[in-house]
């Protein structure tokens, strides 16, 4: 029987989205930072944003803008933007402190975000990098579908940078550019099963190669490996690190008003939904 398999990591909720820094793309970016390729890193720019204006796209009880349902770009879209900048800016480095935050919102009329701009600052020993996350529902990072935009990921130091790809929630292509001269692409296509294997993925709405296992199973072996080995937290990403991002997006909705009803806003459990 043919195995179906409905992917939804192209659609975030407000988890900090540990899946893609098990990604061999992700994994080799912060190889090329910590190898100081690049020189002291000074900042890095990523952006996931769609065109799909919410009030043509979504019905107000759908969970990307119903409040109900912890909507907006933030914590659906932005999150992706947001561990771009952690796992280049904060988990690259030996003793990491957590950032400062400042950020504007716009709100669509159901109040919650639909799109969102945040400058993060990670101190450092050698002076504070500077990371700038942006979101929206209005523009596209990737408006014609094919790259033409560019990168959508750039991380920033004194000897060069190197560039990520959109979508920043399943990237395949990276450009390293170095003062030297030096420019090196490279691409990182899913893993696939390939073609006989009856393996069906219909992520995204359509039907993708026979074979093709989009990139949620890096994160699954690593499960398996935490719980084989008896650990209670990924390689790549600390529980304790998932508090400080969570926090960030607690500070940026909170300088910008972003409230949600109190059965999704209450620490107590159980909560009667």
């Amino acid at each position: 029987m043919d195995t179906v398999r409905r992917d939804s990591s192209d659609t975030g909720d407000s988890s900090t989205k540990t899946n893609i820094r098990y990604f061999p793309l992700s994994i080799y970016v912060r190889d090329v930072i910590t190898s100081g390729k690049l020189g002291p890193i000074s900042r890095t720019f990523a952006d996931l944003s769609m065109s799909m204006p919410p009030e043509k796209t979504f019905e107000d009880s759908h969970r990307m803008v119903n409040p109900d349902l912890a909507g907006g770009a933030l914590l659906d879209l932005g999150i992706y933007s947001l561990t771009w900048l952690f796992q280049t800016l904060y988990h690259t480095q030996k003793d990491p402190q957590p950032p400062t935050v400042t950020s504007s919102v716009r709100k669509y009329k159901l109040g919650t975000d639909e799109q969102t701009s945040m400058i993060v600052t990670f101190p450092r020993a050698e002076g504070d990098a500077h990371g700038i996350a942006t979101t929206s529902m209005r523009c596209a990072a990737d408006p014609d579908g094919k790259g033409s935009a560019g990168a959508a990921i750039r991380v920033q130091g004194e000897e060069g940078e190197i560039q990520v790809f959109h979508p920043a929630f399943r990237p395949t292509k990276t450009k390293l550019i170095l003062k030297d001269g030096t420019v090196e692409e490279k691409d990182f296509p899913p893993p696939s099963l390939g073609k006989g294997s009856g393996w069906k993925n219909g992520f995204g709405g359509d039907w993708q190669p026979e074979g093709d296992l989009q990139m949620m199973c890096y994160e699954a072996d690593e499960c398996a490996y935490a719980l084989k080995e008896g650990r209670k937290e990924g390689r790549y990403e600390s529980l304790q690190e998932s508090l400080v991002i969570m926090r960030v997006m607690d500070e940026v909705r909170k300088q910008n008003g972003l409230k949600f009803p109190e059965k999704i806003e209450t620490l107590d459990y159980p909560v009667q939904l």
